[in-house]
């Protein structure tokens, strides 16, 4: 059984399914009352089962094992001078940082960001990183 979110501007679009009981990733930040939508301008995508809308209180990611896990989604450039990161824990209480290259948008309406993809700050020749290679990350 699986979860479908749908784009947060027309609501109707189908953006991701993901697994019930997925891995979930927290954003770690220093000031607790920041929202990242106030920071990356990331929107929720909107649950077709509103009883698992997550918490708005805490800033949550699910991490995407394939580049092709989602469905109708587009993908920006890439930054050329990417300097904004964000700090993610998983379930088991690992931190691991992001540098945001690219962010997540509705493929039909091209309006966004529902998402990032990045690379993990500790990876080495990050100036070349092919998009396949990249980590995909959806705001829920």
């Amino acid at each position: 059984m699986s979860q479908s979110y749908y784009c947060p501007f027309d609501k109707k679009t189908k953006i991701i399914s993901i697994p019930q009981n997925p891995d979930l990733l927290k954003q770690i930040q220093p000031d607790g009352q920041i929202h990242p939508s106030t920071i990356f301008k990331f929107h929720r995508s909107i649950p077709s089962d509103e009883a698992v809308a997550m918490n708005s209180v805490e800033n949550i990611f699910y991490k995407v094992k394939d580049v092709w896990d989602f469905d109708n989604v587009g993908v920006t450039k890439a930054s050329s001078s990417p300097n904004e990161s964000i700090s993610l824990m998983d379930n088991n209480s690992t931190k691991t940082t992001y540098t945001v290259l690219r962010y997540l948008i509705c493929g039909e309406c091209d309006k966004g960001a529902i998402g990032f993809a990045g690379y993990d700050i500790q990876q080495k020749d990050s100036v070349d990183i092919h998009p396949n290679n990249l980590k995909y990350f959806f705001y829920l």
